[in-house]
């Protein structure tokens, strides 16, 4: 059953929900280091304020704002994807975007071994290179629903 027009779950229309659903996750891979690098920094800027407010240093007060000031730009990127530092693998584009607006997805394969199925109308899709499709099926041979 390639088409279920009732249900919407045959497998064309599974497969381009699997294939949108993938495309977010990429882009979301992408955004993830900013916010990493985001956390940490503003982390260690609260730790350098708090230990200003012992010590009474200026100099880490002036630090930790810096720190704090680099950690919300690396914030703001990592919702924009405006800027793409050497951490972040992103393609070669014309112009930065804006909020809001997504970045183009990643060159797929089409030689890729794919298995649809679907369980209490969850869409599940397990993908592989096709030199693993013997070693895959063995292995989802061998799976169990328990309701």
């Amino acid at each position: 059953m390639t088409k279920d027009p009732e249900k919407g779950e045959g497998l064309d229309q599974l497969l381009e929900k699997g294939e949108g659903l993938e495309t977010e996750r990429d882009v979301a891979l992408r955004k993830d280091p900013y916010f990493d690098w985001s956390q940490a920094l503003l982390q260690i800027a609260i730790v350098f304020a708090s230990v200003h407010l012992i010590i009474g240093n200026l100099m880490l007060l002036g630090l930790s704002g810096g720190l704090a000031a680099l950690g919300l730009l690396l914030m703001m990127n990592g919702n924009t994807l405006a800027i793409c530092r050497y951490w972040v693998r992103c393609e070669a584009r014309p112009g930065a975007f804006s909020a809001g607006s997504r970045p183009p997805a990643p060159p797929l394969r089409d030689d890729l071994f794919k298995i649809l199925f679907t369980k209490n109308g969850t869409l599940y899709v397990v993908t592989t290179l096709p030199e693993y499709e013997a070693w895959l099926t063995d292995i989802l041979t061998t799976w169990q629903f328990i309701d």
